[in-house]
């Protein structure tokens, strides 16, 4: 089989969506203990779930799809395959032995030589908030120069990356909230000439990294996306909103796994202090904030027209015992670009 796609019923969303990653196809292959496919099991299957308010630590035994559709091994046409994906509208094919275990699979690509099928989106009227006015430190030199929102990838700046990932997702409407170096970021703006509606919010002073939404009260009617411009995050926006909106959250957090590597030996004690073992080189796991965030218009009565971060209005809205909510995105669906390392990942694998 070309890649492992073979998982147990047993194990969390949480673990579903690392392997998800992993593999970037989209689809796992549920089994029991001997071996034996059960069902399949996507993203969606999982974000479905948390909509329904399951959580990452839930298993996903009563979640996956059961029946999903599959073939047996050297008892189909090959030359009907096209149909097949078509009919079922599906992008995976799990082909089974006789002993009922998966032995090979075929995608969509494969069968219409295309890289990927491409996703339909409605257009949609939620406004993006960028977050642009920071001094960008940790990417200096070349920002005592260029503001951060200006950084190349390629073909592109940083700024018309994140623009242009809700733009493919049917988003038109983006406010550009600025301070440092603003009338560069304007005048690029100007030569562009983009299609989109942008408008510029201008902080007199810097307002922390969310004080400047109270600029914009009164201006906003719906939910809408707040995001830095050192973010490159892509998952499916309209999976965002539904799940934001079906949790009735006044904040989403679109949150990411990582997996952090310590490069020494671990000592792990007891209770008492006792030693138990070293842990070699061991990996963490942790849920990362993106920096990209889904916000009702009810959160303007909590950001003062002073300078404010998003850590101390979340710690305020939880004291109010307002609803947070975090919404999994995949790894490869997130990149940070706010320091060299990262930028230069990015750029390598662009």
């Amino acid at each position: 089989m070309k890649k492992n796609l073979k998982i147990r019923e047993d194990i969390t969303i949480k673990q579903t969506f690392t392997r998800l990653n992993s593999t970037g196809l989209g689809c796992l292959f549920v089994e029991d203990k001997k071996g034996k496919f059960l069902g399949t099991i996507t993203d969606g299957d999982c974000r479905r779930a948390l909509l329904k308010g399951q959580n990452l630590n839930s298993k996903i035994k009563n979640i996956y799809n059961k029946k999903p559709f599959k073939l047996f091994q050297n008892t189909f046409d090959k030359n009907n395959l096209r149909n097949l994906f078509i009919k079922n509208k599906i992008d995976l094919i799990p082909i089974l032995n006789k002993n009922n275990k998966v032995n090979n699979y075929i995608t969509f690509s494969e069968t219409f030589k295309k890289k990927q099928k491409q996703k339909i989106y409605k257009k949609n009227k939620n406004s993006i908030v960028i977050m642009a006015g920071g001094q960008g430190k940790r990417m200096l030199p070349f920002t005592s120069i260029l503001p951060k929102p200006l950084l190349p990838l390629k073909k592109q700046t940083v700024i018309e990356k994140i623009i242009s990932n809700f733009i493919d997702q049917k988003f038109t409407n983006f406010i550009l909230s600025v301070h440092y170096k603003s009338k560069i970021i304007k005048s690029f703006f100007e030569e562009l000439k983009p299609k989109y509606k942008i408008r510029f919010i201008e902080e007199k002073k810097p307002m922390g990294t969310i004080g400047s939404l109270s600029l914009m009260k009164g201006k906003l009617s719906q939910d809408f996306f707040v995001c830095n411009c050192d973010t490159i995050c892509n998952p499916n926006f309209n999976e965002v909103i539904k799940f934001h909106k079906n949790n009735k959250n006044i904040l989403t957090i679109i949150a990411s796994s990582r997996k952090i590597s310590i490069p020494y030996g671990v000592c792990e004690l007891s209770d008492t202090g006792e030693f138990l073992k070293i842990n070699e080189k061991p990996n963490k796991e942790f849920i990362i904030n993106t920096g990209m965030y889904l916000i009702n218009k009810k959160i303007f009565k909590y950001i003062p027209k002073r300078k404010i971060d998003i850590d101390i209005l979340i710690k305020n809205l939880k004291n109010n015992n307002e609803k947070v909510g975090v919404f999994p995105s995949l790894e490869n669906e997130w990149s940070d670009v706010g320091v060299w390392k990262n930028y230069e990942q990015y750029i390598k694998s662009i």
